[in-house]
């Protein structure tokens, strides 16, 4: 009882630790995480018909999947400030995830916590600091499903069937990557379990159909199927293959120390993964035999969810990027409740501590590399303070990242500009998507999205200054801000960050006529349209 106390205990101090970063800090930094912050402020705002967003954009209902992070944005910014927002949704995901890997864990029968403690590297991946909140979600929802998937294989009622289809369809809001692999785990369970099992797949099938008529609806409406893609990735099977063995998903905002740490961690799983096989295998008569057992199924899944990560394409133009990334990750996960938990007094004690090593020290890792770019990030928003209300701008990010850290956290940082002042950013890259809640207005003045991020060179800087009145710089290209700053002028400088003011807007313009509500709102007024 004592040993259980203990082991409980500390599974609630890693949460803790792994919530401290979040909340200890005013910007959780990632990539994506500033657009989905303001693009839900414009959603909870296009209620209200006199917002100036509506100028801007508008609402986009339609069934995609990436609804699960924007609506539960959207419905804590009713609660709160737009960034504790963020920080309820990513509490929200820490529980989850963590409640869920324990979920399946004590479905599949385990009965050590080891399985557990590790999975609290997965917690802060790759995939959640580049910003893919709605995927992020996904991951514990498919865990969650697979365990309660796996509870049904000796039978199967028509209630636990309608749940399993109600999980499915939140499943495909969040994210199509764990909603496919939850269909090809049905349809391998379905085969394994329920072949001579005639009434159970009836009630599976008609418990998925919701989801899966969503599914084709997408590929159908988004055109998937001729959208172009980046190559499959099956000539390059060895990389493929070493990026799952080295866990390259955990290396994050520390590109110094957390490499060694994944593969730390990598060996670690190695370890469990070679001692279960063992466990499994047999001489009898000399010919060596794997005994299989239930519980195959889920390396099986793992098996087939990585080759899908090299028959996928990396990226589906305009719907989708690091497939790969996402497949291996969770195909990583769910080598977890298949690996034998009998290990052994001695190797479970020097799992058990080689776990908990990792776990904080990949946390202080985490902690110190925040505070590191919490004020790297303060001092680009630092010029915050001159763009007043109700204007337009966009970004001029010519460095995308710090130092020593894999994830782009400038990219999009110019949507703190815009937080809580009806400021418009026309390079809002979500809104240019058909896939976000947010849209662009048809007709709207505004540069092309991807010039602004990839090919500001390209930029018609007269043009630009018609309608937009600030940019927001960070960073130095010569070439591109000699052609700027003859459109646009310096008014506020402090470190890499560089605020320009269009010259076409009246000089006499006061910063307090700025804040006056009066004054004729870009893409309202005369000056904004042009």
């Amino acid at each position: 009882m004592n040993k259980k106390l203990l082991i409980n205990g500390l599974v609630l101090l890693l949460i803790a630790l792994y919530l401290v970063p979040i909340w200890r800090f005013r910007f959780f930094p990632s990539s994506d995480g500033p657009c989905h912050i303001y693009n839900a402020q414009v959603l909870k705002h296009l209620r209200h018909p006199d917002d100036p967003f509506h100028d801007y954009f508008g609402p986009n209902f339609r069934p995609f999947p990436n609804w699960t992070a924007s609506f539960l944005m959207w419905a804590f910014q009713h609660l709160v400030s737009p960034l504790l927002a963020e920080k309820l949704l990513l509490t929200v995901y820490v529980l989850l995830f963590v409640l869920s890997v324990q979920y399946l864990l004590k479905a599949t029968a385990h009965r050590t916590k080891i399985f557990w403690l590790l999975s609290f590297l997965y917690l802060f991946n790759f995939l959640l600091l580049m910003g893919y909140y709605s995927f992020s979600l996904g991951v514990p929802l498919l865990l969650f499903t697979l365990g309660f998937l796996w509870k049904s294989r000796e039978s199967l009622s028509w209630k636990r069937a309608a749940i399993l289809g109600l999980l499915l369809v939140v499943l495909y809001f969040s994210h199509p990557v764990p909603f496919l692999i939850a269909i090809v785990a049905l349809v391998l369970f379905a085969a394994l379990f329920y072949r001579r099992r005639g009434r159970d797949i009836r009630k599976i099938l008609v418990g998925c159909s919701p989801s899966v008529a969503l599914g084709f609806y997408y590929v159908w409406a988004y055109r998937l199927a001729s959208a172009q893609k980046i190559p499959i990735r099956i000539q390059n099977l060895s990389e493929s293959f070493m990026a799952l063995v080295n866990m390259h998903f955990l290396v994050t905002v520390d590109a110094q120390w957390q490499p060694i740490l994944a593969k730390v961690a990598a060996l670690l799983v190695f370890v469990l993964v070679m001692h279960t096989l063992v466990k499994k295998m047999t001489i009898r008569d000399k010919v060596l035999s794997y005994s299989f057992d239930q519980k195959d199924y889920f390396l099986l899944l793992s098996l087939v969810t990585f080759i899908l990560s090299i028959v996928f394409p990396d990226v589906v133009a305009g719907h989708g990027s690091a497939i790969f990334l996402r497949t291996i990750f969770i195909g990583s996960l769910l080598t977890l409740p298949w690996l034998s938990d009998d290990l052994g007094k001695v190797m479970k004690r020097l799992a058990a501590g080689g776990a908990t090593v990792l776990v904080v020290a990949n946390v202080l890792l985490i902690y110190l590399s925040f505070s590191m770019l919490n004020k790297d990030l303060s001092d680009f928003i630092s010029c915050r303070a001159h763009v007043g209300r109700f204007n337009t701008l966009i970004p001029l990010i010519f460095q995308r990242s710090a130092p020593s850290c894999n994830i782009p956290v400038f990219i999009h940082a110019t949507n703190y500009y815009c937080l809580n002042n009806f400021n418009i950013n026309l390079a809002n890259y979500e809104a240019d998507k058909d896939y976000f809640p947010v849209r662009f207005i048809e007709g709207l003045e505004r540069p092309d999205v991807y010039d602004v991020f990839d090919r500001p060179n390209t930029l018609d800087f007269p043009a630009l200054a018609r309608y937009v009145k600030y940019i927001v710089a960070f960073g130095m290209n010569v070439e591109v801000m000699t052609e700027c700053q003859k459109c646009f002028g310096v008014i506020c400088q402090k470190g890499k960050t560089r605020l320009l003011r269009s010259r076409f807007w009246s000089s006499q313009e006061t910063s307090a006529a700025e804040k006056d509500s009066g004054l004729n709102p870009p893409g309202r007024g005369p000056a904004a349209r042009g």
